[in-house]
């Protein structure tokens, strides 16, 4: 709650906010803090998307609700294939299409393993993410259209 403070200051009645794809909604003193989630690609194990809905009245002041809906996932992989996507995209779309099949994210796990040995040429991008593919949380999510582990 200290970091939300400082990062808010002055204190608002509301405070919305996005980009981690986890949908939150939480009372910090005064302040209503709501993370919306994600459209397209929520990384919270809930494949529906995600958007807030607010309402204001005098009695009660400002309340949200994290408003959950379907999402055409099939549709979603059909597009990275028919776009060329998923072709030509280079590998790191191969985790972006598992984070769409778990509804959780990939990169950061990547990134925090893989990135400076790949930089530093120690590792090809390609097998870096074959080897993410390879862990037990993501293997049951691997095949086509994307890559095949073997």
């Amino acid at each position: 709650d200290e970091e939300i403070r400082e990062q808010i200051a002055p204190p608002p009645a509301v405070f919305v906010t996005g980009h981690t794809h986890r949908p939150l909604t939480r009372q910090v003193d005064r302040t209503l803090v709501v993370n919306v989630g994600s459209v397209g690609a929520p990384f919270d194990g809930d494949a529906r998307l995600s958007y807030g809905r607010f309402t204001w009245n005098e009695s009660t002041g400002w309340q949200s609700e994290i408003v959950r809906l379907a999402y055409d996932w099939q549709g979603v992989e059909e597009d990275y294939v028919a776009s060329g996507f998923l072709e030509g995209g280079g590998p790191l779309v191969q985790l972006m299409l598992l984070e769409h099949r778990r509804s959780s994210g990939l990169i950061y796990r990547w990134a925090s393993r893989y990135q400076d040995a790949v930089l530093k040429g120690e590792i090809s991008l390609e097998e870096s993410v074959r080897q993410i593919m390879q862990d037990e949380d993501v293997r049951p999510y691997v095949g086509p259209p994307g890559w095949v582990i073997r």
